[in-house]
C-alpha cells in the first residue's frame, strides 16, 4: 500500500503556484469519531478527547516479541461493524451529503467539479477494481449530484495538494461554479494492522508509539470571490495561499535532510502576503513516528528560527535559568488532529481543512467574550507520496488580499 511504503516515489516536478485572487471556502462537511459537527471536532481536538482505544479484536504481534498484542485504534463507533472498505463508502457518503447541502442554491450541478481522495488499496477490494464505484454508490445515496463531475483520485500518485491545485486552476479559469474537495479513508482494517506491523510502524499495547489506524471523511466547498460575492451567506474563511514542493527523503528525515514542506510554507505564506510570524495557528500531521517528529523538527527550524538555544534549555529545566527569562517559544499554537482521530489516509488533507475551518469557528463563538479571532491559519500536507504542501487559510478577504 503506497502509504505504507518505507521508500518514496521519484520527486515529482515542481508546480507553478496560482497568483491570482483569493478562494472562498462556502461550506464543509465531515464525519469522524467527534460526530459530523465542526465544533465538535475542534471541541474533541482542543480538549484532547481521544477516540483512540485498544481494539478487543486486532492482535499481532510486535517484531522481536514471542507475545501478541492489542492494536491501538481510533474507530468510529457507530459503524464498528462494518469492513473498511464499507466504511470508508459511508463516512465519504455523509460528509459530502454535509458538504452539498451548504452549496449556494444558484450552483447547478452541471457546474460541479467533485474531488475525492481515496485509498486506491481499499478501491480495489470492492469487488471492482474501478473509482468509478465509488462515484456510483455516492449518486445513489445523494441523487442531487448526479449530474456533477466527479474525479475520484487515488492517494497512491496524487497529493492531496496537487488535486486541490489543479481543481483550484479550473476554478479560476470560470470552468466550474463550485468545487467540493476532500476524501475519505479508512485503515481500520486487520490487513492495514498487519502491514504496518511488519515495517515496525504499527502502535500497539507493547510499543506505545507509531501509527494509530483511524478513519474520516471531510470536504470544503471552494468558490471564485466573484462568484461568492453574489451569495446570501459569506464565506466561512479564504484560501489565500498554496504551496506544493517536491519532497523525496520524507521517510529518510532521520537520516537526510528535508525541505519540501518548509519550501511549502514559504510558497503559501508568500502567495498570501504575509509573513510566518502572522501565522497564529497550524494544524498539521506530523509527528505520529520519529521521522515525522524529525521532519518537523527541520521544518520549523527553517521557518520559525528558535529564539532559545538546546543549552538554555537545558539549563532552564536543571532550574539554572529562570523559566520567566525565558524567550516565548516562535512557533504558533499548533494542533495535531492524528492524537485524536489517529492516522486517516487519503482523508487526511481534507480533515485537517475540516479543523482548520472548525477553530475559525471556535474562534467566533469565543469573539462573544472577548477573545481575539486567528486571521491566518496554517494547514500542512504531508502525504506519502514525494510531495509536501502548504495552505494559508485567512478569516478575512481584507486580509486575504
Amino acid at each position: 500500500m503506497g502509504f505504507f511504503s518505507k521508500k518514496a516515489p521519484a520527486a515529482p516536478q515542481a508546480k507553478a503556484v496560482p497568483t491570482s485572487a483569493p478562494i472562498a471556502i462556502t461550506g464543509v462537511g465531515l464525519a469522524c469519531h467527534a460526530g459530523d459537527k465542526p465544533l465538535s471536532l475542534i471541541c474533541s481536538i482542543l480538549g484532547q478527547i481521544s477516540g483512540t482505544a485498544l481494539s478487543d479484536e486486532h492482535n499481532v504481534k510486535p517484531k522481536g516479541s514471542n507475545a501478541y498484542a492489542m492494536v491501538r485504534m481510533a474507530p468510529v463507533e457507530e459503524i464498528v461493524e462494518v469492513r473498511a472498505s464499507a466504511r470508508m463508502n459511508q463516512l465519504t457518503t455523509i460528509a459530502l451529503s454535509n458538504a452539498a447541502a451548504k452549496l449556494p442554491v444558484n450552483v447547478s450541478s452541471e457546474s460541479l467539479l467533485i474531488v475525492i481522495m481515496v485509498d486506491a488499496d481499499l478501491i480495489a477490494h470492492q469487488n471492482e477494481n474501478d473509482p468509478q464505484f465509488v462515484q456510483r454508490q455516492l449518486v445513489d445515496k445523494i441523487p442531487r449530484l448526479a449530474t456533477a463531475t466527479f474525479r475520484i483520485l487515488p492517494n497512491d500518485s496524487n497529493s492531496g495538494t496537487s488535486a486541490l491545485h489543479s481543481a483550484i486552476a479550473e476554478l479560476k479559469e470560470g470552468k466550474w461554479q463550485a468545487v467540493i474537495f476532500g476524501g475519505g479513508d479508512s485503515l481500520i482494517s486487520m490487513e492495514t494492522c498487519l502491514a504496518l506491523n511488519e515495517q515496525n510502524r504499527l502502535n500497539t499495547a507493547s510499543t506505545g508509539t507509531g501509527i494509530v489506524p483511524g478513519e474520516g471523511a471531510a470536504f470544503v466547498v471552494l468558490q471564485s470571490k466573484d462568484a461568492a460575492a453574489n451569495n446570501t451567506t459569506p464565506a466561512l474563511a479564504w484560501l489565500s495561499g498554496l504551496g506544493v514542493a517536491a519532497e523525496p527523503n520524507a521517510r529518510d528525515a532521520d537520516l537526510k535532510a528535508t525541505e519540501g514542506l518548509s519550501t511549502a510554507i514559504g510558497q503559501a505564506i508568500a502567495q498570501a502576503g504575509i509573513n510566518a510570524t502572522d501565522i497564529q495557528g497550524i494544524v498539521h500531521n506530523l509527528g505520529a513516528e520519529t521521522v515525522h517528529a524529525i521532519e518537523w523538527y527541520q521544518t520549523t527550524k527553517k521557518i520559525w528560527p528558535r529564539r532559545v538555544s538546546e543549552q538554555q534549555r537545558m539549563a532552564a529545566q536543571l532550574g539554572e535559568i529562570e523559566q520567566a527569562d525565558m524567550p516565548d517559544d516562535p512557533i504558533p499554537k499548533t494542533l495535531l488532529p492524528y492524537k485524536t482521530m489517529g492516522e486517516v489516509g487519503a482523508a487526511a488533507l481534507p480533515m485537517q481543512l475540516a479543523t482548520a475551518l472548525s477553530w475559525i469557528e471556535y474562534d467566533a463563538h469565543q469573539s462573544r467574550w472577548g477573545f481575539p479571532v486567528r486571521q491566518h491559519l496554517l494547514v500542512c500536507d504531508t502525504p506519502a507520496v514525494a510531495e509536501r504542501g502548504a495552505l494559508v487559510i485567512s478569516t478575512t478577504l481584507a486580509a486575504a488580499s
